[in-house]
């Protein structure tokens, strides 16, 4: 009885590993599974799908040969009006996934979904542009101010009709980050997403807005190019902030040599804003203590 239930776990779960990440497909059986999340390099998890949608187990071959993106196949059910009735109705699709952020770039269907890899990443069928325009904050609102939608689709919360099919607005967080660049087209998505009381995104998104969450803060206001300069960390363990003040310290620190940008025009109570280019390329923005990096007296 035991090997059974021990058997019955090993099934129930799967994983596509990138080069420090994780797509978990889990709560499944006989090759499908009810659940996927991404799983990021310092253990968070996320996941970029709604709810009710069936997952299908991923190939051998469902990690782009770079490791930088994987294929999802995936389906879902809803209800079919027309001039017979109301009948059942599945649709089935597959999704494009960046494996350095969770962000589903692309999702699509039919003959798409039936190409295969070539390094580095290339899609055999590449009929639709998959790969360069991932979601973003910009266009994202401006749909979905205009209410404008293809078809008849009504979603609750109403954004999801706006959004790539099967995707969450935790999905667009990942693929656009909230930052400076980003601020302006989140703050009016926050209004537009109260007018529509939808208040567990609005409450999710105000809390990023903030400088509340464990994530990306965006109190850094947009600034000309030269108004950032290059710095040298100066202290042995410079913590990083979400905003300018000593309460919103984060877990994340730089070490004495790392090399920096900072806003000197930004300079609040101590803390300038900060740049910092990650291994992996990403740009994280936060803020610091201007001591850490030598940038607060005259001539620096």
């Amino acid at each position: 009885m035991l090997l059974v239930v021990l058997s019955a776990c090993v099934l129930a779960q799967e994983s596509v590993l990138g080069e420090s990440s994780v797509l978990e497909y889990a709560n499944g059986g006989h090759n499908v599974y009810r659940s996927l999340r991404f799983k990021r390099p310092d253990g968070t998890m996320f996941s970029p799908f709604d709810e009710g949608l069936r997952f299908y187990k991923p190939g051998a071959n469902s990690l782009s040969p770079d490791r930088r993106y994987s294929i999802v196949s995936f389906s879902a059910e809803g209800d079919l009006d027309d001039s017979s009735g109301v009948s059942g109705h599945t649709e089935y699709l597959c999704a494009f996934v960046r494996m350095k952020d969770g962000c589903v770039v692309h999702v699509a269907q039919d003959a798409v979904c039936g190409g295969e890899w070539h390094p580095p990443h290339q899609w055999s069928i590449n009929i639709e542009p998959i790969f360069d325009n991932p979601p973003n904050a910009a266009d994202i609102y401006a749909v979905y101010a205009s209410k404008y939608k293809s078809g008849y689709q009504v979603s609750q919360p109403p954004i999801l009709a706006y959004l790539a099919e099967g995707t969450t607005f935790d999905n667009l967080l990942a693929c656009d980050p909230p930052n400076a660049g980003t601020r302006s087209a989140y703050s009016k998505l926050l209004v537009q997403l109260r007018g529509d009381g939808d208040t567990e995104n609005a409450a999710k998104l105000k809390k990023i807005l903030s400088g509340d969450g464990s994530g990306t803060s965006i109190h850094v206001a947009p600034v000309e190019s030269g108004a950032w300069a290059v710095h040298a960390v100066i202290s042995k363990k410079a913590y990083l902030y979400g905003r300018p003040d000593k309460s919103s310290v984060t877990r994340s620190y730089l070490v004495q040599g790392d090399s920096v940008l900072v806003n000197k025009s930004s300079l609040s109570q101590g803390f300038m804003a900060l740049r910092y280019r990650q291994k992996n390329g990403n740009i994280i923005e936060r803020w610091i203590r201007c001591e850490d990096v030598n940038a607060c007296s005259t001539g620096n």
